[in-house]
């Protein structure tokens, strides 16, 4: 009996998630039962695990799906991804080298925490929780659409979207669930090794099969569509300031962010911390050089396609055998699983710290706040899965209100880290008119020149930081010494 084309791409997709299964179980047993191992694996990981763990991370459902379909629909200012993904790493070092540091010295585990003790305000912690978890559970959405998209492609919807989304949560919530941050990091390192290969062999086999060449698959493209290779493209969204502004969103967006940032703890050592961030960009920047090509060929064989992030699998279902497309699909759920189940991890470990713990039971023992933190997961998986329903239209508009959100966590922390003068109250109000104004221009209002709204909001908030600063009582000086003067000397003239 011969299987029909897609059952046979969902045995490969069945089979791959067993191995990630059995990869999660094997670190789950390696660790032990402890909120800090949980949270951040005692601080073991070593470069190898932690560069993965961090790329693939950030190598979402946004690079398989909605990035092809952004150069599709506004062309060649949509490569801003790979400048900020470069920038992004040099901004993880610096900054996470400090979290580190502080992290030994003060057992950190969250930028709440943190930002909470350092500026010695309570309600600068909420506000920074409330935009980790409230703008971190679409993105968990985000990638659970992608999800839903991959199966519906490959089985020509027999699978529905909301069930294949479904499927990817459940797996994600079984290792999560179970190991921690330990069976996140080594899943995403298989995961990251899987994605990247996949990823590029099936683009350079969409590229040879549909183009014959790089260089003939933008020619095609340019013939069908040249605004595609100028700004502000053929939407004409994408102007100077657009760009710019999006830039400094992503940069923000992805290096704060708590699946992100929450790595910046678990390196075993600052030199495991540098160099893994050096590769993960090198790692993000390699791993996306192919998709313009065949983003803008696709206009000469899908002209005006209805559902721009579904061109990659409507490629490699037209131009490859099933089977091998059907792969490099389980490398497009790779990518999605390696980002939401760190993104369920980082979100349960908040909740646990900086919510049970400050606000249920202030004296909660380890045990209890590991027993929490795994049952967060539940409710994290279960909260994204409610928001996936509500079946966002476009993956890259629900990234951008993400990152735009999660951007304005940046200023107060930056301040916490570098700047002496900063002030409790120049912080919780800088805050509070960022996080307005950025839903005034997200929702209400039209924003200027294009500009994205939360690098409106990330404006208004560092100049009331700043002037507030200036005119109100600075943190006292002891907690200053503590946090910054002792950690430039320990860190010292590390680059």
């Amino acid at each position: 009996m011969v299987l029909s084309m897609w059952v046979q791409g969902l045995i490969v997709i069945g089979i791959y998630m067993a191995v990630v299964l059995m990869i999660g179980y094997w670190a789950w047993r390696k660790g032990v039962t402890s909120l800090h191992d949980f949270a951040i694996a005692e601080g073991s990981l070593g470069i190898f695990v932690l560069t993965l763990t961090v790329a693939a991370t950030i190598q979402s459902a946004f690079v398989y799906m909605g990035y092809a379909g952004w150069l599709y629909s506004d062309g060649i200012g949509a490569m801003l991804d790979t400048f900020s993904v470069l920038s992004s790493a040099v901004v993880f070092w610096y900054v996470g080298r400090r979290l580190w540091v502080l992290n030994r010295r003060f057992g950190y585990l969250s930028l709440a925490e943190f930002t909470s003790n350092f500026y010695q305000n309570r309600y600068i912690g909420d506000i920074v929780l409330f935009l980790s978890v409230f703008f971190t559970l679409p993105y968990v959405g985000l990638q659970l659409a992608g999800a839903g998209y991959v199966f519906d492609v490959l089985t020509e919807g027999k699978i529905p979207f909301a069930i294949g989304a479904l499927v990817l949560l459940l797996v994600i919530i079984v290792y999560t669930y179970l190991g921690g941050i330990r069976a996140v990091a080594w899943t995403d390192a298989f995961q990251g090794v899987f994605m990247f290969v996949m990823f590029m062999v099936g683009g350079w086999w969409i590229i040879k099969n549909a183009f014959g060449s790089i260089g003939e698959a933008f020619r095609q493209g340019y013939l069908a569509n040249p605004a595609l290779f100028t700004l502000p493209g053929p939407s004409g969204s994408l102007t100077m300031p657009s760009y710019f502004s999006g830039w400094v969103v992503f940069i923000l967006g992805l290096v704060f962010a708590p699946h992100v940032i929450i790595r910046t703890l678990t390196g075993k050592s600052l030199d495991t911390l540098k160099w893994s961030s050096i590769l993960a960009g090198v790692y993000m920047a390699v791993m996306v050089i192919l998709v313009p090509a065949y983003a803008f060929g696709a206009h000469a064989i899908f002209p005006d396609l209805a559902q721009p992030d579904r061109v990659f699998p409507m490629l490699l279902l037209k131009y490859t055998s099933i089977l091998f497309a059907s792969t490099v699909l389980a490398g497009a759920l790779a990518a999605m699983m390696s980002t939401a189940d760190s993104q369920c991890h980082a979100v349960s470990t908040l909740l646990a710290v900086d919510f049970y713990r400050k606000y249920v039971k202030k004296d909660a023992s380890e045990e209890e706040l590991y027993r929490i933190t795994k049952y967060s997961v539940l409710i994290v998986g279960v909260l994204s899965y409610i928001i996936l329903l509500w079946q966002p239209p476009f993956l890259v508009k629900l990234l951008f209100m993400s990152y735009g959100g999660i951007a304005l966590i940046g200023p107060v922390v930056i301040g916490a880290l570098y700047w002496s003068r900063a002030s409790s109250t120049g912080a919780l109000t800088g805050l509070i008119v960022g996080l307005i104004t950025t839903a005034l221009f997200q929702y209400f209002i039209p924003a200027p020149l294009g500009l994205r709204p939360g690098f409106i909001g990330v404006v208004a908030e560092s100049i009331c930081f700043v002037v507030v600063s200036l005119l109100t009582k600075p943190v006292p000086e002891e907690v200053v010494r503590s946090h910054q003067k002792e950690i430039n000397e320990i860190i010292g003239s590390r680059i």
